[in-house]
């Protein structure tokens, strides 16, 4: 889990798949599980932190070709 450089939101992170792989197709089912609890422990932290309304999740992978969730407070 990364802290966004520049964040679209307070709290804005980045959450990197543990393999080194270009598509989600290729997320092996354990990597896949622990990236689901990886964001699923975001949102607790981040609604104590920053009293979040919603958050949004959003896997873009325009730029940076590794497997990544985007994760946003709103």
């Amino acid at each position: 889990m990364l802290l966004r450089p520049v964040q679209a939101t307070l709290g804005s992170l980045v959450v990197v798949c543990e393999e080194p792989v270009t598509h989600v197709g290729a997320v092996s089912e354990p990597a896949f599980t622990e990236l689901a609890r990886v964001v699923a422990g975001c949102e607790p932290a981040l609604s104590q932190a920053f009293a979040y309304v919603r958050i949004n999740g959003l896997m873009l992978m325009m730029v940076d070709p590794d497997v990544h969730f985007h994760v946003i407070p709103r």
